[in-house]
């Protein structure tokens, strides 16, 4: 060794370098090493809480209608706000909106205007019983969508269909002015509301309004989509018909209203006498059609239904007679009628109520003309004449 060498300062100095080199080498690459441990174990972590579940599922969609089913509107409104996720994609808030659809006819179309609405048909079977219930539920829908949806029933004090308005109204728990209005802007009351009165009479909104509340939703929906219906008489006639079946007094009274004629002398008799049955209302409109009924040439039937209709209207005041006489009925009614069977032996028309008894041999007899014109007068086809029947004859008829 050069014992020189060892003795320069300048290789002391270099020696020293060298050291405080590998000391830096030696701190930079753990520094390095600590950073990199950080980084994976800080991604790591980045991960474990990008990775974390949704909130478990703690109910089931059919626990969750079961109750859902029980629960008023106002109740199910508030469950709108709930994201609670259930089966299926499906959260609290959309089984609630199902509900209020389904059950309570919350006009969803309306609410969401503009926006194409996916439907899915689910079955639940409950666990109560049994029973089994279709539901359309509404998958896809936005935050916006329900916010717009929780918009509209704030602003509406009846947010339904047409359908939830009429079942409000037919319920009868609930009259109010606002809720009738809403359901008289109706597409389908106004468009039976027009045809009537575009036909003679003018009848008032809440006319047609009580008869139509005398039948179903399901008869009015059945009316309106049949192609057939036109704005005219027959489709009236047709609906009216409808009505008087299921026994609606206010049908009736519009009917006999209308065309009062058309009704004693075109329809069949199950339906006059089903639209005598519904009368209830006691006026004169009604009573004067009851009274033509009686002195009609309609069958007995008819005829002693209308004198029935007529003591239950005159309120007790007399009874129908036990049994059933026909001319004590036309005489407690009509007594200025008969009368009319003694006009005197010089008039030339003569209007005739048969009575008990009576014969055509005996009429033209009393009045001195042949049973050959009464018949043809009458445009008789056989000698069988009712009780109550009313005979025009003319005398010195050839």
């Amino acid at each position: 060794m050069n014992l020189q060498a060892l003795g320069n300062p300048w290789v002391k100095k270099i020696r020293l370098l060298s050291a405080l080199l590998l000391v830096s080498i030696s701190f930079n690459v753990a520094l390095l090493t600590s950073l990199i441990y950080l980084s994976i174990d800080k991604g790591s972590s980045i991960e474990k809480i990008g990775s974390q579940p949704t909130k478990k599922i703690s109910f089931t969609n059919s626990e969750v209608l079961s109750r859902y089913l029980n629960m008023s509107f106002n109740e199910l409104v508030v469950e709108l706000k709930d994201e609670s996720l259930l089966q299926d994609g499906y959260t609290k808030r959309d089984l609630a909106l199902a509900c209020i659809v389904n059950y309570y006819f919350f006009d969803i179309d309306q609410s969401l205007s503009g926006t194409s609405l996916q439907k899915r048909r689910l079955t639940f079977v409950h666990k109560d019983g049994r029973e089994i219930f279709d539901l359309d539920l509404f998958p896809g829908l936005s935050d916006i969508d329900y916010k717009r949806i929780l918009s509209f029933i704030s602003l509406h004090q009846y947010p339904f269909t047409s359908e939830g308005l009429f079942n409000e109204l037919k319920n009868g728990k609930n009259k109010e002015d606002a809720l009738i209005e809403s359901f008289l802007t109706t597409s389908e009351f106004y468009f039976i509301f027009t045809m009537f009165n575009r036909w003679g009479e003018k009848f008032s909104k809440e006319k047609i309004l009580d008869m139509l509340l005398d039948g179903s939703w399901s008869l009015i929906k059945q009316f309106i989509s049949n192609k057939n219906v036109k704005f005219e008489i027959d489709s009236i006639r047709e609906l009216l018909t409808e009505y008087i079946k299921i026994g609606s007094k206010n049908g009736a009274y519009i009917w006999i209203l209308l065309e009062s004629d058309y009704v004693l002398h075109k329809t069949e008799d199950v339906i006059l006498n089903d639209l005598i049955c519904a009368i209830s209302e006691n006026s004169e409109l009604i009573t004067l059609f009851l009274k033509k009924v009686l002195i009609s040439i309609r069958s007995d039937q008819i005829r002693k239904s209308a004198a029935i209709k007529l003591y239950s209207l005159e309120g007790g005041e007399s009874t129908l007679p036990n049994p059933y006489d026909h001319a004590i009925v036309i005489k407690h009614f009509l007594p200025s009628i008969l009368k009319q069977n003694d006009i005197a032996s010089d008039c030339n028309v003569i209007n005739y109520i048969v009575q008990n008894g009576d014969s055509l041999w005996k009429i033209a007899k009393k009045y001195e003309v042949s049973i050959e014109s009464i018949r043809k007068l009458n445009s008789l086809k056989d000698d069988k004449l009712k009780v109550g029947q009313r005979l025009v004859i003319k005398k010195f008829a050839d």
